[in-house]
């Protein structure tokens, strides 16, 4: 994938999901990790995501009951989809509640039907093409 621009900090930018998926996502997400560890602190939203990092299986996270943060190495890029949660239940087979506080592999919840959505974003040339491959997906 591409590196960061010269500036070389951490980038995140949120976005609405496209026409197609505005229905099931509430928003697409792209982030980038500069040359130094990132810590990442987040609140809950109440969705369900699809997310993507480099090196990774894409995981589904489940809805969060509270903060968390975590720490992402020098050079990630993570790419998500926000599911809207009368979408999650019948994308993911199971209540989203079930999966509160809880992130487990996609090909936990789908089978080996993943792992070639999983070559193809980790082929991903840029953040924003890995998106597109995911958003693709889930169509």
């Amino acid at each position: 994938m591409r590196p960061l621009a010269r500036h070389d900090v951490e980038t995140f930018t949120e976005r609405r999901p496209p026409p197609p998926l505005a229905g099931s996502l509430t928003c697409t997400w792209e982030q980038q990790v500069g040359r130094d560890p990132y810590v990442q602190r987040t609140v809950p939203n109440g969705s369900a995501e699809l997310v993507w990092s480099s090196g990774s299986p894409v995981r589904v996270v489940g809805p969060q009951s509270g903060p968390t943060s975590s720490v992402f190495p020098p050079g990630t890029i993570r790419v998500g989809l926000r599911l809207r949660p009368a979408v999650a239940a019948a994308l993911l087979g199971l209540p989203a509640a079930e999966l509160r506080d809880v992130e487990v592999g996609a090909g936990e919840l789908w089978g080996g039907c993943t792992a070639a959505l999983d070559d193809e974003l980790a082929a991903a040339a840029t953040p924003a093409a890995a998106l597109a491959a995911l958003q693709y997906w889930l169509v």
